[in-house]
């Protein structure tokens, strides 16, 4: 059992936001997140580190850092005129397919439609 799991607090979501994303950060939302990485942050192996994010958080990392994503391009969608190419460079999606596509599934409507009906 690892210091990390014997330290279970440590491993909440409060502790997981702040490594991933410190006030004014752009680290969730712009730079490429592995669990390779978040593994080193925890010191401790990636299929581990899945294995306990899973466990303490009820999803997997990726679908948290899809989530913090999503929640800068609401911000973004609702406050800025800035095209959704650029939202979704901002926010660290690869491409404006793989945006719209993560939109979608969450919200069930396009970020073009979403911008339109709540601005």
């Amino acid at each position: 059992m690892s210091t990390l799991e014997n330290n279970s607090p440590k491993f909440q979501p409060r502790w997981i936001t702040c490594r991933l994303s410190s006030p004014g950060s752009t680290t969730t939302t712009r730079k490429k997140i592995t669990v390779a990485k978040l593994a080193a942050i925890a010191n401790v192996s990636e299929s581990y580190f899945a294995h306990l994010f899973q466990k303490y958080l009820h999803q997997t990392p990726l679908a948290y850092v899809t989530r913090r994503r999503l929640l800068a391009t609401e911000k973004q969608l609702l406050t800025t005129s800035d095209s959704l190419e650029t939202i979704a460079f901002n926010t660290g999606f690869a491409n404006v397919k793989a945006f719209n596509r993560a939109f979608r599934q969450r919200y069930l409507i396009s970020p073009h439609q979403y911008r339109l009906t709540h601005k």
